[in-house]
């Protein structure tokens, strides 16, 4: 094992991914608005979108976790540049040769400029997250822990709260990367809190469930302000609700205690370099576009039929694209090779 490496935070950087194909199959995909409204079948989807709303806040938190500490890398935004801009020039070429669409100026601009055009609105909300990244450590580390405590609290009931904002931005990547430090800090290791993880994620999502439920079928009022903590902005349930921020505090409170053998550990060192590329396939607008209601033919499924195909297409689109990430990490690896090489000769011949 590396030394000081935390396997069970790489364990759930792979569940929060798992998540978010899912909760692309469901919403995107179609089988939520699909669904007859009030249907079991409806409700179990609407579960499995719930079930998978947090893995944003996930990523979050992890980011803070993680990076609290961590002396800020410059060249780290730059290899996660080249990487984002290898897969938007990659998916761009292949549907203009294979697909025939026709080359235009956003398509242009969507690949060439993937974090000023928000291509992908995470890793935009990400990069500005990284670069404040060492301001927030600083604040983090010589602040008294209660006044951080209080601090955070009032930040998120500001954010998601008062200004019920969706959790698709870089305000709200802030805050759970700010939480996420906060918790690196005070240090809360100890096994049982697995169990507390675990029984605590599905309290929230059970509870937020139930809480969209009660919504659509009008059998519950809700205002704008028990929304914001229960489901999240007006429009919708939104990862910004406080019970998908704690689904998501109790997930990241399994990773950091959880231990895995040898065998679990060597798996999850060949997936996680590639969870990255994950979302960068799969969430390519170009590809997005086509996942567009191609599973609403799940309408006509039981819930069974529902839970099974769902889980079927998250481990096909996951594993579809590992594979085909080994072949940029191959390349990436000999031309990191070849660089290397090309400055010890240089080094020698000086």
């Amino acid at each position: 094992m590396e030394k000081g490496r935390e396997y069970g935070i790489d364990f759930i950087r792979i569940y929060a991914m798992c998540l978010v194909i899912m909760g692309h199959i469901i919403g995107r995909g179609g089988v939520l608005t699909a669904t007859p409204l009030g249907s079991t079948e409806h409700n179990i989807a609407l579960f499995l979108k719930i079930f998978s709303l947090c893995s944003i806040n996930i990523f979050g938190l992890i980011s803070g976790y993680v990076g609290y500490g961590v002396k800020f890398n410059f060249f780290h935004i730059i290899k996660l540049w080249i990487q984002i801009l290898f897969w938007t020039v990659l998916i761009a070429l292949f549907f203009v040769v294979a697909r025939g669409i026709p080359i235009h100026f956003d398509l242009v601009r969507i690949t060439f400029l993937p974090i000023t055009t928000k291509t992908y609105w995470y890793m935009t909300a990400y990069f500005i997250a990284y670069l404040l990244s060492p301001l927030i450590n600083i604040f983090v580390k010589r602040t008294n822990d209660i006044i951080l405590f209080g601090g955070a609290i009032c930040m998120l009931f500001t954010v998601s709260v008062i200004l019920t904002t969706s959790g698709n931005n870089a305000i709200w990547l802030c805050v759970l990367y700010f939480i996420g430090a906060i918790i690196r800090k005070i240090d809360i290791k100890k096994k049982s809190y697995i169990k507390i993880g675990v029984c605590g994620y599905l309290f929230c999502v059970v509870f937020t469930w139930l809480a969209a439920i009660s919504k659509e079928a009008g059998t519950a009022v809700w205002n704008k302000f028990l929304w914001a903590i229960f489901g999240g902005r007006y429009d919708g349930i939104w990862p910004s609700s406080i019970t998908m921020l704690l689904a998501a505090l109790f997930i990241l409170l399994v990773g950091i205690n959880i231990k895995l053998n040898s065998n679990a550990t060597i798996i999850i060192k060949i997936i996680t370099p590639s969870i990255l590329s994950i979302y960068l396939i799969h969430v390519h607008p170009l590809i997005f576009d086509e996942l567009s209601d191609v599973f609403s033919f799940m309408e006509d499924y039981t819930g069974l039929g529902i839970i099974g195909t769902t889980i079927g297409a998250v481990c096909f689109i996951f594993i579809g694209c590992i594979f085909l990430d080994f072949g940029r990490r191959k390349l990436f690896t000999y031309v990191d090779k070849v660089v290397a090489e090309r400055r010890g000769r240089k080094s020698i011949s000086n």
